[in-house]
C-alpha cells in the first residue's frame, strides 16, 4: 500500500496562508519590523524578505514574532483554521473511514494525531508567556 503524504503544493498554500496572516498581523501594529525583529531576536530584515517570499516560512520564527507582539499562538492559528477544540471525535475518524475507506480512516487519524500535538505545544508556548 502507497505510502499517503501530503502534496508539496497543498503545504506551500497553507505556509502561504500562515505568512499573509503574519504579514497582516504586524501590519495592524503601528510598530515597525524592525522593533519587531529586535524584540523575537530575528536578524534585521528577516521579516521584509519573509513576506517578499525570499526565504521560507519557519514555525519557531512564526512563533517568535508572535511571543514579540504578545499574541498567543491559538488565537492566531484559530483566525486561520478555527478553534483548536474542533478536534475530530471517534465519531468523525469513523465517518471519515466510511466514506473514504481505511486509507481516509489513516488519514483522519494521522491529522487527528497532528492538531492534538499542536494543541498541546500551543498550550506550552501560552504557559511560558504568561
Amino acid at each position: 500500500m502507497a505510502d499517503a503524504r501530503p502534496s508539496p503544493d497543498a503545504a506551500a498554500r497553507e505556509a502561504a496562508r500562515v505568512r499573509a496572516q503574519l504579514r497582516t498581523l504586524v501590519e495592524a501594529w503601528d510598530v515597525s519590523l524592525a522593533s519587531i525583529e529586535r524584540r523575537a531576536g530575528l536578524s534585521r530584515g528577516y521579516l521584509a524578505q519573509l513576506f517578499a517570499g525570499r526565504i521560507e516560512l519557519q514555525m519557531r520564527h512564526v512563533l517568535m514574532v508572535l511571543m514579540a507582539l504578545d499574541v498567543p499562538p491559538s488565537a492566531f492559528f484559530g483566525r486561520i483554521y478555527g478553534a483548536a477544540d474542533r478536534l475530530p471525535r471517534d465519531s468523525a475518524l469513523a465517518d471519515a473511514a466510511a466514506a473514504g475507506g481505511m486509507r481516509a480512516l489513516t488519514m483522519a487519524r494521522r491529522v487527528a494525531r497532528l492538531q492534538a500535538r499542536l494543541v498541546r505545544l500551543l498550550r506550552q508556548m501560552e504557559g511560558r508567556s504568561a
